[in-house]
């Protein structure tokens, strides 16, 4: 028997050295067009793009490769094939590595991806031709279907499993550049392989005719020949019904049905590839069927068939794959959510109150395990603000509600706008020991002054403003906060302020607020921060809250001013801000940073803009620097970050970060605006400023997740930036001594170590304190 019938009829071609040449070099080429499927389309949803923009690059890829389809079969008649394979890897390598440097530095737009996409297509209109030509130079003729099955089970394996699933894996872990920049590499190593292979000669036709001969001869041809016209008809009646959706619709399918992301997309993908290549393999071991047209038509329609499923179904896994463990979402973690508890669940609040048709209300322990007003409120009873004491204050009608104990340690009464301070009778309930020990109970009835203020809270729904409102309202001032959604209204009624419908980039609208309201303090906390994080574009990333902090800031000072408002309270931020020379912690006297990153210049102007308008402006004007926020409900998509491994410690991580716990936020706001301080700038942070290398570790640990990955330097610039290089190896830590001095505060989660390990999910046990 000889050596060649060894071998099953689908693997006979290899024996060929060449034939082993070109296969190699075809696999990696529909490997690295794997890679551009899924790159691509995260990389226009990276710019902002939907459906509709994923489209217009899908359609000019088919445009490409549908103009250049005849001019790519005639090249491949008269060019020498090999030649012909190595210029259109050629052009695949300068295409793909244009889009994915073009993406590393910043400057890709989806016009550009459009083009390449167009190029890309072009290619491929000359790749199979000259592809098909060869093959009959390399093999006999009875070993051209196994060939034809080779290629079959390639392309679905390598184009749509392998291929997708590295794309998704690198999608998820850094970001769509990474997959655009392999593609380019990729395709270089089917170039180096095509190189290895003896030139083949081309067999010269028996006349010479034309190039636009041949093409109108072509052109002749599909038309007066039936079953060509009608399997080229059908099939690009296919490509419209399924491998269309499947490039364009799948991917935001997967992501709005089922919540998945890059890896989940990959998954289906590769699912898909997968019954191909078994369908390949099983096709490639026949024989040659007579009616063999119709068998390939009938076989493409039944394979449509189950698409219809995926328009039916949120389940992952039954799109042919187990969902996905982990996804490719950026989201700020800077967010919260707030509600109230009322009648139906029916709170004891420790202190002993019964609230069976009320809310409960605290500063801080009275907030269910989010920091939201209602659920029970005795999981610290020494967490107060100024020590461990406080006063449930009952009302007429319903609303029992929860305050601080005054006493010896009340701030100083003031005088409200236009009368006496007001007086109100209390019963103070003084709380010791813990909860799940026996405490002592000793209550007192005493009477002394409180005086209400008026408070004006710009962004009563942001992720500070919503734990701001309730510490107001606890604290027995008169809360107006404004939202720019009328559905969330009823939240800020929920947590007893005044609702207020609001764009604060209205100047006569916000003028004409404040000036109902006639408050006593105005507190900006508006911003705008759009839930995808776009770091390589910080700029537009921030634009609306740069928008709020300069002409926001803006109407909100004129308005103030004409209304008589005696303090101002605005935020800032610190952190990246801060220059990167100097000691390790900055002061709130140290300068700025007077040379940020490229992509935060508009950032750093608006905060320069605040910090400046705000202390200078003719009343008191506070502006208080909030380090990085976590805490329940500012710190679960920062986990989920963490738990995918998706936030790596950049080169020695060196940066230094200062955080803040969100109701220590709110409690030092809350002291801001009740304390006689000078104007001026604070720094709101915890004690303990700490390296990344030291506090990543420590939060994956905190949460369960695995110990972050490592990029060196030069590696991590181009795949996620400047901004989140300086972030990780040149940022400042903040002190916050003047805070504590001036606005008498103390931060309760004194350091994110314990915080991390009990302060970031609902169990959070102590609250923030004012001093």
């Amino acid at each position: 028997m000889k050596p060649a019938t060894r071998l099953p009829r689908p693997l006979r071609p290899f024996r060929h050295r060449e034939y082993r040449l070109l296969a190699g070099s075809m696999a990696a080429s529909l490997f690295a067009s794997g890679l551009w499927l899924v790159a691509c389309v995260y990389q226009v949803i990276a710019l902002g793009g939907g459906p509709a923009e994923l489209s217009v690059v899908a359609t000019a890829t088919a445009v490409g490769l549908l103009v250049s389809a005849l001019v790519g079969g005639v090249a491949a008649d008269r060019l020498p094939r090999r030649a012909l394979l190595l210029g259109v890897e050629g052009v695949r390598v300068a295409a793909a590595g244009t889009a994915g440097v073009l993406a590393v530095t910043g400057a890709l737009q989806l016009w550009h991806l459009a083009v390449i996409a167009f190029v890309l297509g072009a290619a491929e209109a000359f790749f199979f031709p000259a592809y098909s030509a060869i093959l009959p130079t390399l093999l006999p003729a009875d070993e051209l279907l196994a060939a034809n099955g080779v290629e079959g089970t390639l392309r679905p394996v390598a184009q749509q499993a392998l291929g997708p699933a590295l794309a998704g894996a690198l999608v998820g872990a850094f970001a769509p550049s990474s997959a655009l920049l392999l593609t380019g590499a990729v395709h270089a190593v089917a170039a180096v392989t095509l190189l290895a292979m003896r030139r083949v000669a081309v067999v010269a036709p028996a006349e010479r005719t034309s190039v636009l001969g041949d093409l109108a001869e072509g052109f002749r041809y599909l038309f007066r020949t039936g079953w060509l016209f009608a399997t080229l008809a059908f099939a690009s009646l296919y490509v419209l019904v399924l491998i269309g959706p499947l490039e364009v619709l799948l991917p935001f399918a997967v992501r709005d049905q089922t919540g998945g992301g890059a890896s989940s997309f990959a998954l289906v993908l590769g699912a898909f590839g997968v019954g191909g290549a078994v369908g390949s393999i099983v096709v490639s071991s026949w024989r040659l069927p007579r009616r063999y047209l119709t068998t390939m038509n009938l076989l493409w329609g039944a394979g449509a068939a189950p698409l219809a499923l995926i328009g039916l179904t949120t389940q992952l896994w039954s799109w042919r794959w187990p969902p996905s463990s982990w996804g490719s979402r950026a989201q700020p973690p800077w967010s919260s959510g707030a509600r109230s508890c009322s009648g139906a669940s029916r709170p004891t609040c420790w202190a002993g109150c019964r609230a069976s048709t009320s809310s409960c209300r605290s500063p801080s322990a009275g907030l269910d395990g989010r920091g939201r007003p209602g659920g029970r409120a005795d999981r610290h009873p020494d967490d107060v603000r100024g020590g461990g004491a406080r006063t449930c204050i009952p009302r007429r009608g319903r609303r029992p509600r929860l305050a601080p104990a005054r006493g010896r340690d009340r701030p100083p009464t003031r005088q409200p706008r236009g009368g006496r301070p007001a007086r109100r009778r209390m019963t103070q309930v003084t709380v010791t020991g813990r909860p799940g020990t026996s405490s002592s109970v000793a209550r007192e009835s005493q009477e002394w002054e409180e005086t209400v203020m008026k408070v004006f809270v710009a962004g009563g729904t942001g992720a500070l403003g919503r734990r701001l409102v309730p510490q107001l309202v606890a604290g027995g001032h008169e809360v107006t906060a404004t939202t720019r959604s009328a559905a969330k209204v009823g939240e800020l009624q929920a947590l007893g302020a005044r609702a207020v419908v609001l764009d604060g980039l209205d100047g006569a609208a916000v003028g004409q607020a404040v000036a109902q309201a006639q408050p006593d303090v105005v507190v900006h906390q508006m911003t705008a921060i759009s839930a995808e994080a776009d770091l390589r574009r910080f700029d537009r990333w921030f634009a609306g809250t740069n928008a709020l902090r300069t002409e926001g800031t803006r109407h909100l000072l004129a308005a103030a001013q004409a209304s008589g408002v005696a303090k101002f309270v605005a935020q800032s931020y610190t952190g990246w801000t801060s220059s990167r020379s100097g000691p390790a912690v900055a002061t709130e006297d140290d300068p700025l940073d007077p040379e940020p990153a490229k992509a935060q210049r508009e950032s750093m102007a608006a905060i320069r803009f605040v910090e400046r308008a705000v202390p200078e402006a003719p009343l008191t004007g506070i502006v208080l620097r909030y380090g990085n926020f976590y805490g329940p409900g500012a710190s679960e998509s920062m986990i989920d970050i963490v738990r995918a491994r998706k936030m790596p410690v950049v080169g020695a991580g060196s940066g230094i970060w200062s955080f803040i716990h969100l109701d220590d936020a709110a409690a030092a706001t809350v002291a801001a605006v009740e304390r006689d301080v000078p104007a001026g700038i604070y720094n709101v942070v915890d004690d303990d400023p700490a390296s990344v290398a030291e506090w990543l570790p420590q939060l994956a640990e905190a949460v369960g997740a695995k110990p972050p990955l490592r990029l060196p330097v030069w590696l991590a610039r181009p795949l996620a930036g400047e901004v989140v290089v300086r972030w990780m190896t040149e940022g400042r830590g903040s002190s916050n001594e003047k805070a504590k001095r001036e606005l008498g505060w103390q931060p309760r989660w004194a350091s994110w170590r314990d915080g991390f390990r009990h302060g970031l999910t609902d169990a959070a046990a102590p609250r923030s304190a004012r001093g």
